[in-house]
C-alpha cells in the first residue's frame, strides 16, 4: 500500500449544496410535464450521484421515465445522464447525474477495502456510481472483454488490472501472456518474474502464444483427471505426496504431469487490441473461443481489450464466452449493443466512466474506472522485480512448433506428416530457389493438384513459414533457409549429404 499515493480530500459542505439543488431541479422537470416526483435519497459517488425518485402518481408507467433524459439533461445543463427504471431490487427509480465537483478515484483507498485472501485473482476496476468499491475475482469472471473508444480509459484500465494482481500475488501463484499490437503499451512490465515470455509485439508469434496456450489447457486438464479433481485450486491443495498417492493407483507416475505435480500458477493471457490481432489472422478467434470456453476450470483466464467493438470483432462466439464485459464510452448505440447488448454507453462522459455487466446477470452496473498515474505503475513494476527474475518458456513463442499439429488455416488435421513428406520439402525447397509462393506456383513445379498445392500454402502459414494473404499479392516468406534445415534436424530428419533436395537452393540458383 506504500507505494500509492494518497486520496485527495473531500469538500462534504460543496456537495451537500449540489444535492440539494439537484433534487429541486430533477422534481420541477417531471412537474412540467405533469408528472409528480420525490426525490427521496441522493448518494453521490465520485463522478455520479444517484437520486433515487418515487412516482406519487400510481397509474404513471414506469417504462415512460426513461423517455426523460434528455428533458433533464437540458434542464440541468449536463450530459451523461441515465436513468434506470426502477432500481434492483427497489421501489423507487434512480436517475445518474454527473456531479460538476468530480474526484478521483485512487487505487490506495480500494487496496485498503479490498481482502485479497477470499479472491484467486483479485482485480480492482474502481468504484461504482454509489461509491461503493468495484473489485472482481478474475477467476470468477473467468474472462473478460474491455471496449471503448480511443482515449476513454480502456488502457489505465488495462494497467490496474495488471497492477492489482502485481500487488497481491506472487510469481509462483500467476503467471502472464501479453500480446502488445501497439509495442509501447505493455513494454514497460518486460522484466516482471510474473512473465512466461516477454510482451509479444510480432502477431505472427501471437498465435503461436495463443496455440501455446490451448495446449497448456489440454495437458492440465489430462493432470486433473489422473488426480480426480475438478478444479486447479482442488489440484494445488493436494500435495505432492496425495498427488504420487492417486496417481500410483493408475501406475502413473507425477513427472508425467505438467510440473511434476508442484502447483499450477494461474495463468492470465491478455490481448490488447484484439481486432489489430484479428486483422493480422482470422485464426486466433478459434484459439481465443477455445480457451474462453474450456479453460476457467484448469486456471488459464483471457482478458481481451478492443476500440473497435463492431460485430465482425467481437463476434457472438466472442460474446457468449466472455460473461463479462466493460464497456467504456464508444461511438454510437450499435457499437454499445454488441459489447452491452443494450444501448448506454454512447452517453457516458469518458475518462474512466464505463459500464460494467457481471457475469450471471443481464443488468449493467455503472462506474468510475480507478486512475493510476504512472509514478504509482512505476513503483508496483518495481515492487515485481523485487520478487525475483523472469524465467521465460521458450516454447510459447515458438513458432510452429504448437502449430505443427496441423491444419490452423486448412483445417486438414495433417498433423506432423509434413516431416515425412518429401514432396512438401520439395515445396518448401523451389518456394525459397524461385522467390514465389502461390498456390498455382506449388501446382505446376511439383505437378500435383490444386487442393494439394492449396494445402501446402496452408500448411507453411501455419507452421509460421509464409505471412498472410494480402489481397492478390504473393504471401511474403517470413523465414530462412536455414531456419527450415534447423526445424527439420529438431524434428528428427536426416538425409544424405548428396541429397540436393537439402542442398540451399541459392547456390542451387547458381
Amino acid at each position: 500500500v506504500e507505494l500509492l499515493d494518497d486520496a485527495p480530500e473531500k469538500r462534504h459542505a460543496e456537495h451537500e449544496q449540489e444535492k440539494t439543488q439537484i433534487s429541486r431541479a430533477i422534481e420541477q422537470v417531471f412537474r412540467q410535464f405533469n408528472v409528480e416526483v420525490q426525490v427521496v435519497n441522493a448518494t453521490r459517488g465520485p463522478v455520479v450521484t444517484q437520486y433515487e425518485m418515487r412516482l406519487l402518481d400510481e397509474s404513471m408507467r414506469v417504462g415512460k421515465v426513461e423517455g426523460f433524459e434528455k428533458d433533464l439533461a437540458m434542464k440541468l445543463g449536463t450530459e451523461g445522464i441515465r436513468i434506470v427504471a426502477p432500481l434492483p431490487n427497489k421501489t423507487t427509480i434512480g436517475i445518474e447525474v454527473p456531479n460538476r465537483i468530480k474526484e478521483a478515484v485512487v487505487m490506495r483507498d480500494l487496496v485498503e477495502e479490498a481482502d485479497p485472501s477470499t479472491m484467486a485473482l483479485p482485480i480492482i476496476l474502481g468504484r461504482d456510481v454509489v461509491g461503493k468499491p468495484m473489485i472482481g475475482d478474475l477467476a470468477k469472471m473467468p474472462h473478460l472483454l474491455v471496449a471503448g473508444a480511443t482515449g476513454m480509459g480502456k488502457s489505465v484500465c488495462m494497467n490496474a488490472m495488471i497492477c492489482s494482481i502485481l500487488l497481491f500475488k506472487r510469481p509462483e501463484e500467476v503467471k502472464f501472456i501479453m500480446v502488445d499490437p501497439k509495442m509501447v503499451e505493455l513494454a514497460g512490465y518486460e522484466d516482471i518474474p510474473h512473465l512466461l515470455a516477454p510482451p509479444i509485439t510480432d502477431m505472427t508469434k501471437a498465435h503461436a502464444a495463443l496455440e501455446w496456450a490451448c495446449r497448456t489447457m489440454d495437458e492440465r486438464y489430462e493432470a486433473l483427471r489422473a488426480t480426480g479433481v475438478r478444479d486447479i485450486k482442488a489440484y494445488n491443495e493436494l500435495g505432492i505426496d496425495e498427488i504420487r498417492l492417486r496417481l500410483a493407483k493408475k501406475d502413473q507416475r507425477s513427472e508425467d504431469l505438467p510440473g511434476g505435480g508442484a502447483k499450477l500458477p494461474y495463468i492470465v493471457v491478455l490481448v490488447d487490441e484484439y481486432a489489430d490481432l484479428m486483422m493480422v489472422n482470422k485464426e486466433v478467434e478459434k484459439s481465443i473461443v477455445r480457451l474462453a470456453a474450456k479453460s476457467r476450470a484448469c486456471g488459464i483466464h483471457v482478458i481481451l481489450t478492443t476500440q473497435r467493438p463492431s460485430a465482425d470483432v467481437v463476434t457472438g462466439l466472442i460474446k457468449s464466452n466472455l460473461p463479462s464485459r466493460i464497456c467504456f464510452r464508444v461511438v454510437d448505440k450499435s457499437n454499445s449493443r454488441v459489447v452491452l447488448d443494450v444501448s448506454g454507453a454512447e452517453n457516458l462522459l469518458g475518462k474512466g466512466d464505463m459500464l460494467f455487466l457481471q457475469p450471471g446477470t443481464s443488468s449493467v452496473m455503472r462506474g468510475q474506472g480507478v486512475w493510476l498515474k504512472d509514478s504509482e505503475i512505476n513503483a508496483i513494476i518495481e515492487h515485481a522485480k523485487s520478487q525475483g527474475v523472469p524465467t521465460y518458456d521458450d516454447d510459447v513463442l515458438k513458432v510452429g512448433a504448437v502449430r505443427m499439429d496441423g491444419g490452423g488455416d486448412s483445417g486438414s488435421g495433417a498433423g506432423s506428416e509434413w516431416i515425412g513428406d518429401r514432396q512438401f520439402h520439395e515445396a518448401v525447397q523451389s518456394m525459397y530457389r524461385y522467390n514465389k509462393t502461390g498456390a498455382d506456383f506449388f501446382r505446376r513445379k511439383l505437378n500435383i493438384g490444386y487442393n494439394k498445392a492449396t494445402q501446402y500454402v496452408e500448411q507453411l502459414a501455419d507452421l509460421g513459414w509464409l505471412g498472410p494473404q494480402k489481397g492478390t499479392a504473393s504471401r511474403e516468406i517470413l523465414r530462412s533457409w536455414d531456419e527450415w534445415i534447423e526445424t527439420l534436424k529438431e524434428n528428427g530428419v536426416t538425409w544424405d549429404e548428396e541429397d540436393e533436395l537439402y542442398h540451399n537452393p541459392v547456390e542451387l540458383r547458381q
